[in-house]
């Protein structure tokens, strides 16, 4: 499943996404671990910490979280009228054809 607008998508469900730009200073590929999943099987959220199936990455960074943490954070975004939404640890922008820009 990805947070998509008409035939945009921003999540990228498989993890393709490179995440060597660099934003900031610091690229995405320095800024973050993979995440290990849980003895269980599961992922941990590092937003919610809730445990889930699987974790959305985003696909201008490496940044990963669960489904309702991105639906809540974009829901967050735009009610807040934001123009130029970024990722929400890195500050990458989030690009609405899931172009890295």
């Amino acid at each position: 499943m990805a947070v998509a607008t008409g035939s945009s998508q921003i999540l990228d469900p498989s993890g393709s996404g490179s995440g060597s730009e660099e934003s900031g200073g610091v690229s995405a590929d320095e800024c973050c671990l993979e995440i290990q999943p849980l003895p269980s099987g599961l992922f941990e959220c590092p937003l919610c910490y809730g445990s889930v199936d699987e974790l959305q990455k985003v696909s201008c960074c490496r940044h990963k979280a669960c489904m309702e943490c991105w639906k809540e954070y974009m829901r967050v975004q735009i009610t807040e009228s934001r123009i130029n939404i970024t990722c929400y640890q890195c500050s990458k922008l989030l690009h609405p054809d899931g172009k890295n820009s």
